[in-house]
């Protein structure tokens, strides 16, 4: 099958797209009004962006009336959203549904309950079953993994204290040298 979105129908009985990329993980988007009120939002279109600085982003359409979802007014009026509020980009929509808000922001604070930390000091994601996104209305949980090998000037998994690996003549990152011009 091949499809071209927003030019020509799918022929399914639903969106293929939405079953391309997963399993999605979900975002609980925990912001609070401008009246004090606390809002709670599972949202599905949610992920990590980069990991030095921690930026997360999650996404919402508006109604096609332009009525923003509570979470993307909530965390625009006032900065957070369990996050450091960075801004909002807003794409065109497709009916029936409204313009696109994604919203970006740096994680301020990790909250991982003990019981979830394994022997070597790692999340342990099996023990967590975080519940993730498939297509259409299905979901699933993690339930198993596996691991790859990488070579040493490629890996990603280093310990936080210690300077990164580098290619030859590169000057090797640090955490603290991974500073963002975006983020005060």
């Amino acid at each position: 099958m091949h499809q071209e979105p927003g030019k020509a129908p799918h022929g399914l009985p639903h969106d293929p797209f939405k079953s391309c990329v997963v399993p999605r993980p979900i975002g609980w988007i925990s912001t609070v009004d401008a009246q004090g009120r606390d809002n709670l939002a599972p949202c599905s279109q949610f992920q990590n962006v980069t990991f030095a600085p921690p930026i997360v982003m999650f996404s919402a359409n508006q109604s096609t009336q332009g009525e923003l979802k509570d979470s993307v007014r909530n965390a625009e009026q006032t900065g957070r959203f369990e996050c450091e509020y960075l801004n909002t980009l807003r794409f065109p929509g497709r009916p029936p549904m409204g313009k696109v808000d994604v919203v970006f922001g740096r994680v301020v604070g990790i909250h991982i309950d003990d019981t979830y930390i394994d022997g070597n000091g790692m999340v342990d994601v099996l023990k967590m079953q975080a519940i993730a996104r498939m297509g259409c209305c299905e979901y699933t949980t993690v339930d198993n993994k596996f691991q790859r090998s990488f070579p040493a000037a490629t890996r990603h998994c280093w310990p936080v204290s210690k300077a990164r690996p580098t290619r030859p003549g590169r000057k090797p990152a640090t955490p603290e040298s991974a500073q963002s011009t975006l983020l005060p």
